[in-house]
């Protein structure tokens, strides 16, 4: 369409323009793996408005933060974020958006961020989940692009920034109304073992949201095929047929990307949908690591989040997280290293 729309399923399509996420739903879709038709808006667009707007030289003062001062990277996000929510946009990119809209006039939309150079631990990422739906009207549309656009904008990567710019492709999808919705990885992320393929469901689109935790969680050997573990809740989601349908297409994913994913998927009319695919990060075990992050609570948070909102909501889901890492024998309870869920983002 242009180099600032292009469709997922495009063969010739620049992986940087796409975005981490945006290139793997591409990849995948052309190897006819089910990922829900749709565009991406590419990282083209995003630099176009940045140029537009004049945020480079502001852009170019996050050099100058202190990053042992949190208020100053809090109050620094949350300005760029407030700039990117409210700057015009190019003429030209404001067209496209236009003619997008128009050919997509009546249907409800989904929108999700798709970063480049994606960051490289997980609690970093948490930003990148960010999906913005439903998208009826085209008001709403530019708001979530913008939305998606300053995502990358929060305190723990303002030096990120200084260092390596990240651009942002934005996702634009039909909405789903799936039965449910749930979490396939492809290995084990603790160990870094690829073994088992772990697989959680929620009904309806709980997981897409992360509304709730999983109902459902099968644990399956990858190389025989048996369910090693099954935790069911009241009425099963998934049955058997389906279960080994999801199973194929997570090991196909893994595949056509040569790596463990971690794979976000919606079950709409019977058919299962990739929504999203991401790397399979590595970690420390969690009985051991001392890296504890609130970035999934952040992830989630009506902007803007200041230090004062935090100051007064840290105390209780410092108790709360206590409370429950005690309850999973991670550590006994009142030992839990400090600091705690410290990251603001």
């Amino acid at each position: 369409m242009s180099d600032f729309v292009i469709p997922l399923g495009t063969a010739d399509a620049v992986p940087t323009a796409l975005g981490g996420r945006g290139d793997r739903l591409n990849r995948l879709a052309l190897d006819r793996l089910p990922v829900e038709p749709g565009l991406v808006l590419t990282s083209a667009a995003y630099s176009a408005f940045v140029r537009f707007n004049n945020l480079e030289s502001e852009l170019a003062a996050m050099e100058e933060l202190d990053p042992a001062d949190p208020a100053a990277l809090v109050s620094a996000a949350v300005r760029i974020r407030r700039r990117f929510l409210e700057a015009t946009l190019p003429p030209t990119l404001a067209e496209r958006l236009d003619v997008l809209w128009a050919n997509l006039a009546g249907r409800t939309l989904q929108v999700q961020a798709s970063w480049h150079p994606e960051t490289p631990t997980p609690s970093a990422s948490a930003g990148t989940r960010l999906r913005y739906a439903p998208v009826d009207n085209r008001a709403a549309l530019l708001s979530a692009v913008r939305a998606c656009w300053a995502s990358v904008w929060t305190a723990p990567l303002l030096n990120r920034q200084a260092a390596e710019p990240v651009a942002v492709a934005v996702i634009v999808q039909e909405t789903m109304q799936p039965s449910a919705s749930g979490t396939l990885s492809t290995g084990v992320r603790e160990a870094g073992r690829t073994e088992e393929l772990i697989i959680t469901a929620s009904a309806g689109d709980a997981s897409l949201r992360g509304r709730m935790a999983a109902q459902e969680r099968y644990v399956i050997d990858k190389g025989r095929g048996d369910v090693k573990h099954v935790q069911l809740g009241a009425e099963p989601l998934l049955n058997p047929d389906l279960l080994t349908e999801l199973a194929l297409a997570g090991l196909a994913a893994e595949q056509t990307m040569a790596q463990p994913l971690t794979i976000t998927w919606a079950l709409v009319r019977g058919r299962f949908i990739i929504v999203q695919a991401d790397p399979l990060l590595a970690h420390e075990d969690a009985a051991t690591s001392a890296d504890w992050s609130r970035a999934v609570v952040g992830a989630h948070w009506p902007e803007p989040l200041t230090p004062l909102t935090w100051s007064l909501w840290a105390p209780l889901l410092t108790r709360a997280g206590r409370d429950v890492a005690a309850r999973w024998r991670l550590f006994p309870r009142g030992e839990a290293p400090d600091p705690w869920l410290s990251r603001i983002n």
